[in-house]
């Protein structure tokens, strides 16, 4: 199997627990939208800027499905030496982007954008279980890139509101 058909396939698979339906709803219960907040100066918070919808739903499965968002674990917290706070939350895995087409819901520059000279933040809204009502805010903290097949990035929940 070529390398692009393995990763449409895996692709397939990350997909499969949106389609069992439990309750009117899939297996994955949090749905992760991204607001991209570009500025005009050096660094964030200098000058002007602009930002994306917080509707940009992040999918996986050529943008079908919900990705799997789990809380850390006090085992991840220790083993991290620190780095991780209960309450982070890890999304993933997700297929890396091939060339056979998947959405740029599931490319990783949706989450982690290519520099183009402009500062950029990115912020995560997470609606599901556990949340407020109109969901949390959080902001990716850590992305691990460990297998050669999938992508898997950390947040962490901000106090900040990202408006326009």
């Amino acid at each position: 199997m070529s390398g692009e058909r393995f990763l449409k396939a895996l692709d397939k698979i990350r997909g499969i627990p949106g389609r069992i339906k439990l309750r009117d709803q899939g297996l994955r219960l949090y749905t992760v939208s991204i607001k991209v907040k570009t500025w005009t100066g050096t660094r964030p918070g200098v000058d002007t800027s602009t930002a994306t919808d917080a509707d940009s739903t992040f999918w996986v499965d050529a943008g079908k499905h919900k990705p799997r968002v789990v809380q850390v674990t006090q085992r991840d917290i220790i083993m991290s030496g620190g780095a991780y706070q209960d309450q982070d939350l890890k999304v993933g895995p997700i297929t890396p982007p091939y060339r056979g087409g998947t959405a740029d819901h599931s490319a990783i520059t949706v989450f982690d954008p290519l520099p183009n000279g402009s500062p950029v933040e990115i912020f995560f809204l997470v609606q599901g279980p556990g949340m407020a009502v109109e969901g949390s805010w959080f902001e990716k903290f850590q992305m691990t890139v460990t297998k050669p097949f999938s992508y898997q990035f950390v947040i962490r929940r901000t106090g900040r509101i990202p408006t326009s």
